[in-house]
Parts: structure tokens; C-alpha cells; sequence
């Protein structure tokens, strides 16, 4: 009905009945004579109400029945669809967020419900894909699933894939799921697609917390013609503090520093923190402001759980002791450890021990082959005895990484018998003064720490005594430092799977001053943290985050980890990560020669529970919709087309034919009780 405020006229129904039910009684008083002496009496008087000529009083309400409903100009919406032109179809693509933050509260109930509502608004000829996403996007239904499936069926569809989604423990990354759902909206091929006459629309349910990552966006270009509808779900509980490991490399192992953050809406601001249930501190956190606390690690502690607020989805952190990584460099030579003039002296004491890094230096004879193997670095001054060097060759097809320190003792004899290919030749040269370098790749990985312009100058090491390399040009040999006479003085060659760095002089300064200068220790370590591929594994590590696994274990063995769910999974040797940190937990991984326990906690990020402002998307280039005017403009589309089904089927015309048709029945059944009634009086 257009005007269902006309059926307040129905109550007219009752003035028939009223005036079927009044009864007029006799007018006026005649006195008799002969009554004068009689003592008067009141009258009894009897009144029998009831309902006459019922068939008169159903014609009259049933004329002002039809009167009210014509006024109400009805309509039957079901008898009558709009042609195809009418309506312009949409593809739509629903985003769900499926993050940790999603955990508070009704949150997920809610976004279900919205996807439901989302659906039901959905017309015939329009086409709906459902994603989720948290760190990564992950679709559950996609456009061309819907070929094969009945539109009145896509609620009921849509809600039994969201019945199997499990919230995960990942960060929000919103920039990420929008560009790429904004790429399959423009991408579409269908045939209205292609011809330009659908409405691209993305719907965004999410919490919108302002931890989510947006970075994505900044360089992304939105599509014309894709708008974003927000749908923005909040909880009544607002209050959420969480907690970040501050990791210090000087700090004590026994001691850990917390972050204790307060989220800016929040209700409470004292917190406390136990280790695992035994001992807890009091924390004291305005809304909006963040604390640093430094907390004593019991010897047996594994977990730390914040309390004091609304939410619990980020009040664990997992704890456990960073552990020193150990490296192994071999070292072939007949000098003694002592010896300053030789290289060892200095290897030895380039690498410090810090409380993140242990390098012990052991000689090749005091390593069996499996030792040999495992080291990650091997370090060759002069010639190489005949029974390393198949060993040697074994070393670098599993990856290794060996320097060479040629002597010209051998006329290169070590490197025609490891490298054969490329014949070899060394000959000692004799420098009259000294001799620089001159040409540098600092693109080279062994240089790039010292790239920058204020540590790039080489001119103050001097060179006394060096061999010119000559060799057979290849593609697998570069050269990636020169002597100021163009010859090569450092070489980088691939064998195999590895690496050998030759040397045209050594480090001693019998040599050169390289020992003894401010490059020596930044190019040994950064050798060092190339050659291990800089994956020390560390202590802890984010939801989500990639644990890079250390190059010589991973080529040698597989590698075993066990879950935070108590899950065994196997790498292969050739893996060179792993990313399953899906669930924060403490995960224990199972090298080549040691076991390491690592921690696995939420995004701080995550925590940030506040809602996001919309107007940091339209910066960024999004073009959002406000979901009110979305819903005004459907009902004035809704009420137009209401209008054009009524003026179509003019019900109201009908009904008043009707009611004139009543009115004639009436007019003649009441005249005819007219008729009767006189006829009998007159009788």
C-alpha cells in the first residue's frame, strides 16, 4: 500500500453498527380525564438491543471498507516484475575481516548477520563473491561459483561457508584486501561486466580497527567505477590493554621488558600481570598511554597473561630465553693460533662474542666430515691438502662458502684441483712500494655495508705483497675488486651450490694493512651474516611472521618443528623458511646440531582496538560510500518502482467499482426494507 495511513478509515465500520442499534422512542404526552384520580405508576419500561437487517449492515461497512483500502492504493508487488532494463545489476564482493580483533565480543555473530543482510538485499540478476581476510586474503566464493546455484539460495549459501570460517590469530591488513578486491571487480568478464551497465560495489564488514595496515594502498591506483561500503562493528566493551616484548640486546635473560598499552576509549586503567598463575604486578595505564615494565623471568616461566580488562584475545605473551646462536668457521693452515703474522690470529678475534652471537674457529683436522659439513664458513690460507679437497668440493655443492687466501706456494695447484674448469694461474708479484684497490662492486653483498659514501674509502689500506690470477673468463667468476693495476684482487666464484672468495693477499699485515683497518671487522662479520643468509633465529616472533631458517642446517638435514598446537611437521632440506606461525604459542624447532625454542605472539598492531576514521581510506584514494544514502536512494528506488506497479494494475479503480456496486445493492435493499415496513404498518 502507498498510503497505508488510509486504513485508520476502517473505523468508520463501527457508525453502522451504532445506528442499527439506536432505538428512537415516542415524542409527546396526551392527558386523559378520566385518569385524573388514578395514582400514577412509573412505566416498565424493557429494551431488547439487538442487531436488525444484518444484511443492510454488512453492504454499509463493506462500502466503507472498500473506500478505505482504495485510498490506501494498493498494490501486489509479486504479480508484477520489473523489466530488465529497469534494473541496473550489481557484483558485488563482500570483504570479511577474520583477524584476531574480530575475537571481542559479538563481533563475528555480527558480521555474519551483515553478510546475511548484505544478501538479502540482492536482486535476481545480481552476482555476490564472499572473501575473507586477516593477513592474507582468502576467497570462499567467488563470482563463477554462482553459475550452478540458484540465487534464492546464496543467503543460505553464504551462511553455511561463514559456519566453517574460523577466526584466525593473524594482523589486519584492509589495504591489501581492497586492492585486491578491487582488482577482481575490474577484472570481471561477464557479458554485463564488459558492457559497462554494472555497479561494482565492495562491501567491508570489519571492526576497523586502527592497527589495521593500509600500506598497500598508498601506491595503488582505485579503479573508476568501484565504490566501498563500510560496515563498521563495534562492541559495547571498549576497554583493551595488551602487551608487546621489548627485545634489548644488553638486557639480562633474566630480566624481560614489557609494553603495556591502554586503548584510548578504555573504561579501566589498572591492569595486572601474572607469570603463569603464580606472582603478579600491578600495572597503572591511563586510557591512550602506554607503560614500560621491567619484569624478573622465573626459571620455569613460559607465558605472561595481562588482566583488568574487557577483552582477552591479546592478554598472553609467550616467553622464552633468547638463546645465543653459535657459528663454526673451519680454518685450513699450518700456523700456529698464536701467530701474529698470520691470518688465523686475526680470524680469531674479528668475530667478538656478544650475547646474540658465539663464532668458535677450529681447524679442518680437528673436524670430522660431518662437522665439516655444518661449518659455515671455511677459511683456506695457502695450499689445500689433497684429502680436504674432495671434501671441500662436497662443501660447496651443499651450499658452503669458502675464502681463500692465495700464496702462490702451488702455482694455483688447490684451485685447478677444486675449480678444474677454469685453468688456473698464480704468480707471486713483486710490489716496488704498495699497491691499493682501485675498482669496487659495492653492489656486491660483501661490500654493501660498507657502501655508504663516509665508510666507502679504501685508499688508506696499502698492499705489500699480493698474486696476480689469471684465469679463463666465465660467467660463473666475477670479479669484484681490482688492485689500482686492474688486477683482480678479490673473486667471487660459484661452485655448485656455493661460493669461493679468492683472495689475491691476505690479511696479516706481512701482506697487506686490511688486519689491521677499520673495514677488517664490518667485512668479516658482514661475510659471516651473508654466508648463515642473516637468519639467526631469534627469540620471538609475530603471528604470521616468516621464520627464515639458517643455510647450512637446512641444506644438510630436514629440519623438524613442533607446533604451539603440538602439531610434528617435517621440512624438506631444500626449504628455506617456515611460515606456518599461524597461532601464537611456543614453537620448538629441531636443527642439524641443536634444538631452538621460539616464541610466537600477536601483532601489537592488532591490539589497537579504537576504530579507524573513514577519511584515512578517502585519502589514500578509496572512494566509500555512506551506507545511509545507500539506503535512502534504495528506498526512493524501492517507492518509485512501488509507484509504477501501482499506477500499472490500478487496484484502487477496481475497489471503487466495487464500493459503487455496493452502494447501488444497498440503496436498493434499503428501500425495499423500506417498502415492507410500511406495508406492514398500514396493515
Amino acid at each position: 500500500m502507498l498510503s497505508p495511513l488510509y486504513l485508520l478509515g476502517l473505523l468508520a465500520v463501527s457508525l453502522p453498527v451504532v445506528f442499527h442499534l439506536i432505538r428512537q422512542m415516542p415524542r409527546g404526552r396526551t392527558t386523559f380525564s378520566s385518569l385524573m384520580f388514578v395514582t400514577p405508576s412509573p412505566p416498565r419500561i424493557t429494551r431488547n438491543i439487538s442487531l436488525e437487517n444484518i444484511l443492510l449492515l454488512l453492504l454499509r461497512a463493506a462500502i466503507l471498507i472498500l473506500l478505505a483500502i482504495a485510498f490506501c492504493r494498493p498494490f501486489f508487488r509479486s504479480t508484477k516484475q520489473l523489466e530488465s532494463n529497469d534494473w541496473q545489476p550489481q557484483r558485488v564482493l563482500v570483504l570479511v575481516d577474520t583477524s584476531a580483533s574480530m575475537r571481542r565480543g559479538d563481533l563475528w555473530t555480527q558480521a555474519q548477520n551483515a553478510v546475511q543482510e548484505v544478501v538479502s538485499k540482492l536482486q535476481p540478476r545480481d552476482r555476490v563473491a564472499l572473501f575473507r581476510f586477516d593477513g592474507e586474503v582468502k576467497p570462499l566464493l567467488g563470482f563463477s561459483d554462482q553459475q550452478q546455484t540458484d540465487a534464492r539460495r546464496r543467503a543460505e549459501w553464504m551462511r553455511e561457508q561463514l559456519q566453517a570460517v574460523q577466526l584466525g590469530w593473524s594482523n589486519t591488513d584492509v589495504g591489501q584486501a581492497l586492492v585486491m578486491a578491487a582488482d577482481t571487480l575490474e577484472g570481471l568478464t561477464d557479458a554485463d561486466a564488459e558492457s559497462g551497465a554494472v555497479q561494482r560495489r565492495i562491501v567491508l564488514i570489519s571492526d576497523l580497527q586502527s592497527g589495521s595496515q593500509t600500506e598497500a594502498l598508498q601506491a595503488y591506483e582505485w579503479p573508476d567505477g568501484v565504490t566501498l561500503e563500510l560496515r563498521i562493528l563495534t562492541v559495547k566493551e571498549l576497554t583493551n590493554a595488551a602487551l608487546q616484548w621489548l627485545a634489548d640486546s644488553t638486557s639480562d635473560p633474566d630480566q624481560l621488558r614489557v609494553r603495556v598499552s591502554n586503548s584510548s576509549d578504555a573504561a579501566h586503567d589498572r591492569f595486572q600481570l601474572t607469570w603463569d598463575d603464580q606472582e603478579f604486578t600491578d600495572v597503572y595505564v591511563p586510557p591512550g598511554a602506554s607503560r614500560v615494565v621491567n619484569l624478573s623471568v622465573p626459571a620455569t616461566a613460559e607465558r605472561l597473561t595481562l588482566s583488568g580488562d574487557d577483552h582477552d584475545f591479546d592478554n598472553v605473551l609467550f616467553v622464552t630465553r633468547p638463546r645465543q646462536a653459535e657459528f663454526l668457521v673451519g680454518y685450513a693452515g699450518s700456523e700456529r693460533r698464536d701467530d701474529v703474522e698470520q691470518p688465523r690470529y686475526y680470524l680469531e678475534r674479528v668475530f667478538t662474542e656478544t650475547p646474540q652471537r658465539k663464532v668458535r674457529v677450529a681447524s679442518l683436522a680437528d673436524l670430522n666430515n660431518v662437522e665439516m659439513q655444518l661449518c659455515d664458513l671455511i677459511v683456506v690460507h695457502g695450499e689445500l691438502a689433497g684429502e680436504y679437497s674432495q671434501r671441500t668440493k662436497q662443501y660447496l655443492d651443499n651450499g658452503g662458502t669458502l675464502v681463500m687466501i692465495e700464496t702462490g706456494e702451488g702455482d694455483g695447484a688447490s684451485l685447478n684441483r677444486l675449480l678444474p674448469e677454469y685453468h688456473w694461474k698464480v704468480t707471486p708479484q713483486a710490489v716496488d712500494d704498495y699497491v691499493m684497490l682501485g675498482a669496487i662492486t659495492f653492489s656486491h653483498s660483501l661490500f654493501v655495508p660498507l657502501a655508504s659514501p663516509q665508510f666507502s674509502d679504501f685508499t688508506k689500506i696499502h698492499f705489500w705483497n699480493y698474486r696476480r690470477v689469471e684465469f679463463d673468463p666465465h660467467e660463473n667468476v666475477e670479479v669484484i675488486a681490482r688492485f689500482e693495476n686492474q688486477d683482480p684482487a678479490i673473486l667471487d666464484i660459484q661452485s655448485g651450490n656455493g661460493h669461493v672468495l679468492l683472495l689475491a693477499s691476505g690479511w696479516q699485515p706481512r701482506d697487506s694493512q686490511l688486519a689491521l683497518s677499520t673495514k677488517f671487522v664490518p667485512l668479516l662479520s658482514g661475510l659471516l651474516s651473508r654466508v648463515s643468509g642473516g637468519e639467526t633465529l631469534q627469540a620471538a616472533y609475530r603471528v604470521g611472521e616468516t621464520v627464515r631458517l639458517p643455510a647450512r642446517q637446512r641444506s644438510l638435514t630436514g629440519i623438524r618443528v613442533q607446533t604451539a598446537k603440538g602439531e610434528q611437521m617435517r621440512l624438506t632440506a631444500d626449504a628455506d623458511s617456515f611460515e606456518q606461525t599461524d597461532t601464537p604459542g611456543l614453537y620448538e624447532m629441531n636443527l642439524a646440531n641443536h634444538t631452538h625454542q621460539f616464541a610466537v605472539n600477536l601483532d601489537s598492531h592488532e591490539s589497537q582496538t579504537s576504530v579507524m576514521p573513514t577519511e584515512q581510506l578517502e585519502q589514500l584514494g578509496v572512494m566509500t560510500t555512506n551506507a545511509a544514502l545507500e539506503q535512502a536512494a534504495e528506498r526512493r528506488q524501492r517507492q518509485l518502482r512501488d509507484v509504477e506497479l501501482e499506477g500499472q494494475q490500478r487496484v484502487w479503480w477496481w475497489l471503487l467499482l466495487a464500493a459503487l456496486a455496493v452502494v447501488l445493492l444497498e440503496t436498493w435493499l434499503a428501500g425495499r426494507v423500506t417498502r415492507q415496513k410500511l406495508a406492514a404498518s398500514t396493515e
